[in-house]
């Protein structure tokens, strides 16, 4: 369809359209989302908390990352709202600067040099989990800091590596699976440790897969190599 609307209407067209289309969809897909019911307030003015378990407390709806976020400071570090709060620009302006980062590596380095410092950084922040226990606050910092600070640079990446691993031609539709394979990993990943939660009890145990997957990533980069340049026929 974008590739319909690109040769309709130009690049231009296409992102008014789509992004137009993007706007009434998400407002239809939000007409069923319904807060929890308010519980009551114990004496004293707090809040009394429904036995639902970890599934019920997670069904509040909040954004995803920056609510595990929240949550695994919570747990397993037994950090207050106000710490919590302070914390996030910190974890925001390394989310805004991940992506210029590894980009200005992918041009000065390359794709994959850069691709294996962003995972290099993923294993450091996950081999720092057995660490993160209550009242350490330096280290949950810096651990999230790191995931934050990787967790959109594979969007700096991801279309210089394509065009090196595949060529610039129909590089809109290489680039487009690489994009569908991201959707379906986050969908994954984020179901995956939200199960880890649930069936292990802690979200510990959900910084070990990431490491793993950052291993994963790194011996990829460093042994799949891009096609060689075709010789002009004689």
């Amino acid at each position: 369809m974008a590739r319909w609307l690109l040769d309709l209407w130009g690049p231009f067209g296409e992102f008014k359209a789509v992004g137009a289309g993007f706007s009434v969809l998400i407002c239809l897909m939000a007409i069923p989302f319904r807060f929890p019911p308010r519980a009551p307030e114990q004496p004293g003015g707090k809040e009394a908390l429904e036995d639902g378990g970890p599934r019920a407390a997670r069904a509040v709806p909040r954004a995803p990352t920056a609510a595990r976020t929240v949550e695994v400071g919570e747990e397993l570090v037994l950090a207050g709202p106000h710490i919590l709060a302070a914390l996030m620009p910190v974890f925001a302006l390394c989310n805004g600067a991940e992506r210029p980062l590894f980009g200005w590596l992918a041009d000065r380095w390359s794709p994959a040099a850069a691709a294996v410092t962003a995972s290099s950084l993923i294993v450091a922040a996950s081999s720092l989990a057995p660490f993160i226990r209550p009242g350490a606050i330096v280290i949950y910092t810096v651990t999230f800091a790191l995931l934050w600070l990787t967790l959109g640079g594979w969007m700096a990446v991801a279309p210089a590596a394509t065009a090196a691993y595949f060529g610039r031609r129909n590089h809109s539709r290489n680039y487009g699976l690489v994009f569908t394979a991201y959707g379906f990993g986050a969908i994954l990943g984020g179901a995956a440790s939200g199960l880890l939660r649930d069936v292990l009890g802690t979200y510990q145990y959900a910084l070990y897969p990431i490491g793993a997957a950052g291993v994963v990533s790194i011996m990829l980069a460093l042994t799949v190599r891009s096609r060689p340049a075709q010789q002009p026929r004689s």
